[in-house]
């Protein structure tokens, strides 16, 4: 059981090995939301294909819109990962 169909995996072959593997114990998968899960028939299976695929294509967004937020932040020469100056002054601050 998912909560929605697309939170089951963010690629379609994994998603697709998924269910084989859950029909193939006996079982299958069932999204709270129902959506594509009802049932086997061609257009539950459609369904269900096609949300697989904008999730994974949601995916592939997110990477590049977190890609060129970083590179912007970089051109503009802000920092983008490490430690926080808060975290670094932690060990003074504890001593004192």
């Amino acid at each position: 059981m998912v909560a929605k169909r697309d939170r089951l995996a963010r690629d379609m072959m994994l998603s697709c090995w998924i269910q084989k593997e859950v029909k193939r114990r006996g079982a299958r998968v069932v999204s709270v939301a129902g959506e594509g899960t009802e049932s086997d028939d061609p257009s539950a299976v459609l369904m269900g294909q096609m949300i697989d695929a904008f999730a994974q294509y949601e995916r592939s967004i997110i990477g590049v819109r977190t890609a060129a937020a970083l590179a912007a932040k970089r051109r503009r020469g802000e920092k983008t990962g490490g430690m926080s100056p808060l975290a670094t002054n932690w060990p003074r601050m504890a001593s004192t």
